[in-house]
């Protein structure tokens, strides 16, 4: 005898949450890189996100924890697989 799943547990997805799906599907499926990871990377460049203004005190660091932090990040981006390629197209 098999045994089926109680359907009282399954309930509608509303309208937001479909809406939510079908645009995370879309942009995964078309090799959109999210902007939380675009946005780490300009953080590590020392780029604010919500300003658009360059941080000289990360660009200008003298002991190189500016290099190490944009290459742990780049290097963090390659390994969840995003394309170099597309993170730079959504930066430019």
């Amino acid at each position: 005898m098999s045994h089926t799943p109680a359907r009282e547990h399954r309930r509608p997805l509303d309208t937001e949450t479909i809406a939510f799906l079908c645009r995370t599907v879309v942009h995964e499926i078309a090799g959109v890189v999210p902007d939380s990871v675009v946005n780490s990377l300009l953080a590590a460049i020392g780029i604010d996100t919500e300003s658009g203004m360059l941080d000289l005190d990360i660009v200008g660091n003298k002991n190189g924890q500016g290099y190490k932090k944009v290459n742990t990040t780049v290097k963090k981006i390659g390994r969840q697989g995003y394309s170099a390629g597309q993170v730079l197209q959504q930066v430019s």
